[in-house]
This record gives C-alpha cells, sequence and structure tokens, in this order.
C-alpha cells in the first residue's frame, strides 16, 4: 500500500502536473526451492490480476490465483478451437407484439456446444471471447445462422417478420464491415444489429456513429440492447435514434410485485415513444 500511496501522488514535470498510477503484483517465496523465474512468473500472474481488478491496487499471489489463470488459459484454448469446430450455435427466442400476441420477430443468441459440459450461455464465454479477440468471430457464426435461417423459412412459407442479432464494439469497429455487408442480399428491417448498452456511447468516437448510420443505410435495423443496465444516457439514446429499444430483463422482471419497478418501465416507455422508438421489454 505505501508503494501505490507513493505513486499516486502529482509530481512537477516542466511547470506541469503529472499523475501517474501504479499497479504491484506480489509473490512470496515457500521455500528456498523456489527459483528467480518461477518466482517472476507468480509476481507477474498478481500483477495481471491486478491490473484486470481496476489497476491501481495491490495483488500476491495465491494458488487459487494459479488455478484461476490456468482454468481461464484452457477456457480460451477450447473456445479457439470451439469457434473452428462450428460448436457455436444459434438458439432463437421470440419477439412478440403485446397487444394481440403475435411473432413480431426473433433474437439469435450465441450457444457453446462443449462436448464435456454441455450447453453454455453466453456468460460462461463471453467475456474470455473479448479478451482473446474472438468475439468478432462468434458475432460472425451467430450472424450467418440468422440469415440462413431467415432464408429457410422464406423458403418453407414460415412468417418470419425479422432477426435480430448483438453486435460487438469491436466488430462495429471493422473498418470492413459496411462493405461486407453491402455485399449480402438483405431485405430491408428484417435484420436488426442489437447495440449492447455498455457501449460508452456518450465518449464514443465519430467514427462508430458514421458506422452506424452506413448500416441503417443498407435497411438494418439497430437496437439498443440492454436499455437501463449500462452507460446510455438520454444524450446518448439522441445520438444513436435506435429503431427498438430493449429494456434490461432485470428493470422488467420486478414489475409484477413492485409499483416502482411498474413505473420505471412506464416511463421509460413514454421516453421511447418521444423519440419515435420502438420498446422491447426483455422476459
Amino acid at each position: 500500500r505505501p508503494i501505490t500511496d507513493a505513486f499516486s501522488k502529482p509530481v512537477r514535470l516542466d511547470d506541469r502536473t503529472c499523475r501517474v498510477g501504479v499497479s504491484v503484483g506480489i509473490a512470496t517465496a515457500a521455500s528456498a526451492r523456489d527459483t528467480a523465474s518461477e518466482m517472476l512468473v507468480k509476481a507477474d500472474l498478481a500483477l495481471y490480476e491486478a491490473k484486470r481488478r481496476g489497476r491501481g491496487r495491490t495483488v500476491h499471489f495465491t494458488h487459487e490465483l494459479m488455478a484461476q489463470t490456468f482454468s481461464q488459459k484452457r477456457l480460451a484454448d477450447e473456445l479457439q478451437e470451439a469457434v473452428e469446430a462450428g460448436q457455436i450455435e444459434a438458439y432463437f427466442q421470440p419477439i412478440f407484439d403485446v397487444s394481440d400476441m403475435r411473432v413480431v420477430g426473433v433474437e439469435a443468441l450465441a450457444r457453446w456446444r462443449h462436448p464435456q459440459r454441455g450447453l453454455l450461455e453466453p456468460r460462461s464465454f463471453m467475456e474470455v471471447a473479448e479478451q482473446i479477440g474472438l468475439i468478432q468471430d462468434i458475432d460472425d457464426v451467430v450472424f450467418q445462422k440468422a440469415l440462413t435461417m431467415l432464408r429457410r423459412c422464406d423458403a418453407e412459407g414460415l412468417p418470419l417478420p425479422a432477426i435480430s442479432v448483438n453486435i460487438s464494439a469491436q466488430r462495429l469497429q471493422d473498418p470492413s464491415l459496411v462493405e461486407r455487408l453491402g455485399k449480402l442480399d438483405l431485405s430491408r428491417r428484417r435484420i436488426y444489429f442489437e447495440l449492447l448498452e455498455s457501449i460508452p456511447f456518450d465518449r464514443a468516437e465519430h467514427g462508430l456513429f458514421t458506422t452506424i448510420r452506413a448500416i441503417r443505410a443498407l435497411g438494418i435495423g439497430v437496437d439498443l440492447d440492454d436499455f437501463g443496465s449500462g452507460y446510455a444516457s438520454l444524450v446518448g439514446l439522441m445520438q444513436i435514434r435506435p429503431d427498438r429499444l430493449k429494456v434490461a430483463g432485470q428493470l422488467v422482471t420486478p414489475i409484477v410485485n413492485s409499483d416502482e419497478s411498474q413505473l420505471i418501465i412506464e416511463t421509460i416507455a413514454r421516453i421511447a415513444q418521444t423519440f419515435g422508438i420502438g420498446g422491447i421489454c426483455e422476459g
């Protein structure tokens, strides 16, 4: 702690005040048999954990930390193999019009068909996918499966108005995304991209909004997913101007027992109406 406190104090350089921070990983030798290289590896693992927790802190190496690191590494290797082996699947969740209970679309959700652990939901692997740069590949797999489902329904005469798929911030930053989408034969407003509300739109670069406008110009709709659980403010909402607002499930679930929760949902619905935006409630 004294080290992090000392580094946090401002330093004067060329008449300017500079502030720096430090993250510390500490490993303590358990016996004389511990070598210097082993100690450095352990300290480095502790340092990585300190940075993962938000930086500016001290973490001591433990055997639990070692086991967790090995587990994450194994999961990352298995996930890489899963994408290559076709183990990522798309599950389709219906979207209903509450006025008459018609199915007005479906949402394509990523699932991992793990050979030993069975069917895994995104919360089990998406954080690791983001860390190792696989989230774009998973996005694309689910997108392609959604297109296949849409064409299959059309061929069999099944009424499926639209399909929604998640799109990550990393994929939105892909410079070739709009060009590749432009080469696809997409019916207008039958594909919707769901932007996660964890994307900090209020601080987003201008290029992100340019990409979103270009996606819209191709006839792809834009949803703002998990509204009420992330960064998006009314300013961000005005900048994005989504076609639909998806209210986070954790806000919707309590409305059957809480007048306060019901009032929150009603307020969000009025905001959506004010902006001319459709509304979807999860759950």
